[in-house]
């Protein structure tokens, strides 16, 4: 599928046999689609896009928004509350305590050590960094594994709260940076999401070539994709 970059936003072009344009942005990753008759020029695609940028941004910002709604939705970070873990629920336990600051896993628990009285963004910012950290460490393992089976290298991994994507490949400098939300994923969800953003550094763009390369590696790219974009507790 070919990719055209308008105003910092990029757009998937699919050729149809059709008569018109149909733009669209999709859920749950504001994913922005245009289909276009086959024997459409790329300047005529692109004069289309940017009479459309209004139209455009104001669809990711509710698409956006949404999603956003419906993350935060329940979470005051309690005994109790359902988080995943890696693809899986556990229940909060929240214990007050002014001397440790930290979280780990017990059996079917993810347990917060926070400060007395500690208000719902100090235990989710603790929550989050244990995220982060646990993230990294299944990350490295990966990225190690799937270097040396497509031959390529990564100079820095990152992770951040990302948006609209679950990753990005920086092909110049080669660095790869991963969106903290995947450490509720499972973990064949985040295998999936390092061998996408690896392979971009053979290919840059998703065209056939790199799906080729999903396909020889990871031949249920596809089914594991539609999965991660389900929604979680």
């Amino acid at each position: 599928m070919e990719v055209i970059n308008i105003n910092g936003i990029n757009v998937e072009i699919k050729r149809k046999n059709i008569k018109n344009m149909y733009l669209r942005v999709y859920s749950p990753d504001a994913r922005v689609h245009i289909s276009v008759p086959k024997k459409t020029s790329n300047s005529v695609i692109q004069d289309f896009l940017i009479s459309k940028l209004d139209w455009i941004n104001k669809h990711i910002q509710i698409v956006l928004k949404r999603n956003k709604e419906k993350e935060n939705i329940n979470y005051n970070y309690v005994s109790d509350e359902l988080h995943c873990y890696f693809g899986n629920p556990y229940k909060l336990l929240v214990i007050e305590d002014n001397l440790l600051r930290k979280v780990e896993l017990q059996d079917d628990k993810i347990v917060i050590y926070a400060p007395l009285g500690a208000e719902v963004e100090k235990r989710a910012e603790l929550l989050y960094s244990w995220y982060a950290t646990e993230l990294k460490k299944k990350l490295i393992s990966l990225v190690e594994i799937w270097e040396r089976k497509l031959e390529v290298k990564v100079s820095r991994i990152k992770i951040r709260k990302m948006k609209t994507l679950w990753g990005s490949c920086n092909f110049r400098s080669k660095q790869v940076t991963f969106n903290l939300e995947l450490c509720k994923r499972s973990e064949k969800s985040i295998e999936y999401i390092v061998v996408h953003e690896l392979a971009h550094l053979i290919e840059p763009s998703h065209n056939a070539k790199f799906k080729a390369i999903l396909d020889f590696n990871l031949p249920n790219w596809r089914d594991i994709k539609k999965e991660l974009n389900q929604n979680l507790l």
